[in-house]
């Protein structure tokens, strides 16, 4: 992304290990983390729901969400 010269570069994460968003501090300009973990176990233990889903319905959805972002 730093080649792409932005003038500030966010990276967010909803859930992370401690450890993991340290290592990433060159990689930004500033790490937003809504629920860093110190002691991580698995992703899935931190959401109610953590179903997988199908490729359709991922692509349906990230489409969805581009369409929400052209039309704001």
């Amino acid at each position: 992304m730093r080649a792409l010269e932005p003038k500030r570069l966010v990276l967010s994460i909803a859930v992370a290990p401690l450890d993991l968003l340290e290592s990433l501090g060159d990689e930004a300009d500033e790490i937003v983390c809504l629920c860093p973990q110190e002691d991580f176990v698995a992703i899935g233990l931190l959401y109610g729901d953590f179903s997988q889903v199908s490729d359709g319905e991922a692509i349906t959805l990230l489409d969805a969400a581009d369409e929400s972002v052209v039309s704001a």
